[in-house]
């Protein structure tokens, strides 16, 4: 498992992690410095430090780091040269982006923080990609500098996300809009999804606090992410439409989030099966140099669900490496 988890790791460093062309510091190169961060804190591998350092050192440099929902996403990675360094200007570029989304970003009427991205708003719509980019740093720098107004915030953000977009059967939609008051495509979007489930435990896992009402919405969010699970071990883009290609960013996000639920006792034993078929499946789609297969693009709340099905999943994605190294992580913590 330590070798395909390296192979993954070094053809994401190799990568131009610069995907949707807004630059470099962004969520795609965000999620993959997240499963870099997560495989060094597992492995300890110098190469995987020295990365992640260079990388953050020279845009710091290069630039001044716009502030945004997805430009969160890279200061996890952050935070942990902090752990390792104690350099005070990891910790100020985190808690500066951290007061900001507690008091400057833009919220919807009920107080959840509007999605935004590199110089891109989306007035009165909040996203369930935001979950993870912003609610996952805010807990995580609460957790690592004490500041519980941080973790709080991180957790409310989690559970007023619950409350505009999970639909009755416990899925997500992609987004919700106060101002159409509509859930716009009324897409049940895998990856979405996927943030969610990754974003409960791994916020529980951490700061060891969890909203009771997250973690019921997480619990009946993975009976229907199980229910969905395609016979090839994967799930559809579209989570209720079978005719939509399966994408596999979105189930090594399930499987991970699943694992990890079972292991910090969120989840009882029983989604075990659904969880070890997943990996299986995911792992068949990783080829030989390490690139993650059939990972859907940047895909934005589209103007109905079938343009999800249009999305391109022919290139390499920095979210399809980042996942799939955090899935197999969970998994190796499984087989031992």
């Amino acid at each position: 498992m330590k070798d395909l988890m390296m192979k993954i790791a070094e053809r994401t460093m190799k990568m131009d992690l610069d995907v949707d062309g807004r630059g470099v510091w962004d969520w795609g190169a965000g999620v993959a410095l997240y499963g870099l961060m997560k495989l060094f804190e597992y492995n300890g591998e110098k190469e995987i430090f020295d990365y992640i350092k260079d990388f953050v050192d020279e845009s710091m440099q290069k630039f001044d780091v716009p502030k945004s929902v997805n430009t969160t996403a890279p200061l996890c990675s952050v935070l942990m040269l902090y752990n390792e360094t104690m350099d005070k200007k990891y910790l100020n570029l985190c808690e500066e982006f951290a007061d900001w989304l507690m008091t400057d970003a833009p919220r919807a009427e009920s107080g959840a923080v509007e999605h935004s991205g590199v110089g891109v708003a989306f007035d009165s719509q909040v996203w369930i990609d935001t979950v993870f980019m912003a609610g996952v740093f805010l807990t995580r720098v609460g957790t690592i500098t004490g500041n519980k107004a941080y973790i709080d915030e991180g957790i409310k953000q989690v559970v007023l996300h619950m409350e505009s977009i999970q639909s009755e059967n416990g899925l997500f939609y992609h987004g919700y809009n106060y101002i159409t008051k509509n859930h716009m495509s009324g897409a049940l979007w895998a990856r979405g999804n996927a943030w969610f489930t990754v974003s409960v435990p791994e916020i529980y896992d951490f700061s060891k606090v969890m909203d009771k009402s997250a973690i019921d919405g997480f619990v009946r969010q993975v009976a229907s992410v199980r229910a969905c699970q395609a016979e090839n071990g994967l799930w559809h883009t579209v989570m209720d439409d079978s005719s939509s290609y399966c994408e596999v960013s979105a189930a090594a996000g399930f499987v991970y989030g699943i694992l990890l639920g079972i292991r910090t006792g969120l989840l009882p034993e029983e989604y075990r099966e659904c969880a070890v078929k997943g990996a299986k499946a995911v792992i068949k789609k990783i080829a030989d140099d390490g690139t993650v297969l059939d990972v859907s693009t940047g895909t934005g709340i589209q103007k109905k669900r079938s343009m999800y099905n249009d999305m391109d999943k022919s290139l390499i994605m920095p979210w399809g490496q980042g996942l799939t190294i955090m899935m197999l992580i969970e998994l190796d913590i499984l087989n031992k």
